[in-house]
């Protein structure tokens, strides 16, 4: 595998996520397996969205929009008041 310094200069959109890259992104055209719609549900309030994105391989917006349709669905719990939010992680060349 990989590691960071050694892909292709990631590029970022306007809220500072990182855009599709094919070599950090392995799994984004695939079909979501219940193994990772699982971990989607158990770590996200946990680890946010960043490390969800990271661990599955998949760009941080399409995590988000997977945790809105299994929030909608039932599947996963809504977000609760007390709930910990998580700062965008930003590349300190970000501009």
């Amino acid at each position: 595998m990989r590691i960071f310094s050694q892909i292709s200069k990631p590029e970022y959109d306007k809220h500072g996520r990182m855009k599709y890259n094919p070599e950090c992104h392995p799994n984004h055209f695939e079909t979501w397996k219940h193994k990772d719609e699982q971990y989607l549900i158990d770590n996200y309030v946990i680890d946010g969205p960043e490390a969800v994105a990271a661990a599955l391989g998949r760009t941080i917006g399409v995590v988000m929009t997977r945790a809105y349709v299994l929030r909608k669905e039932g599947k996963m719990p809504k977000r609760k008041s007390g709930d910990p939010t998580h700062k965008r992680i930003r590349n300190k060349n970000y501009e």
